[in-house]
């Protein structure tokens, strides 16, 4: 296999040598990492919606208990209530925990010990 030819640019320094990546320079890229904050999710949107679409496949495993359990998959009824319960739980853990960051936002980054 041929490497693919480097268009001449005239400068003899360039002359044989292959191109180089093109990747930003180290100054660029700490600049850029500057200018970009971090997202701001606290994870309240996602569990909820996790939550609702256990809930859903819930009452859907319950209207169909009959032909779910003639196919001997009853069982997927206790895997949605488990969902649902766990989204439960996880839901009203980072509601508590939004709401602690946001009474005290200078103790986001310290563990207590």
């Amino acid at each position: 296999m041929t490497e693919p030819s480097t268009p001449d640019t005239g400068d003899p320094s360039s002359a044989g040598a292959a191109a180089a990546p093109s990747t930003p320079s180290s100054v660029s890229a700490v600049a850029a990492a500057e200018t970009l904050a971090p997202l701001d999710v606290d994870g309240v949107g996602a569990v909820a919606v996790g939550t609702i679409l256990w809930t859903v496949a819930l009452v859907l495993c319950l209207v169909l208990r009959g032909p779910l359990t003639d196919a001997g998959r009853g069982w997927w009824t206790w895997v949605c209530l488990t969902g649902a319960l766990l989204g439960a739980a996880g839901y009203t853990f980072v509601r508590r925990r939004r709401t602690a960051y946001a009474e005290h936002p200078r103790d986001l980054g310290r563990v207590a010990v």
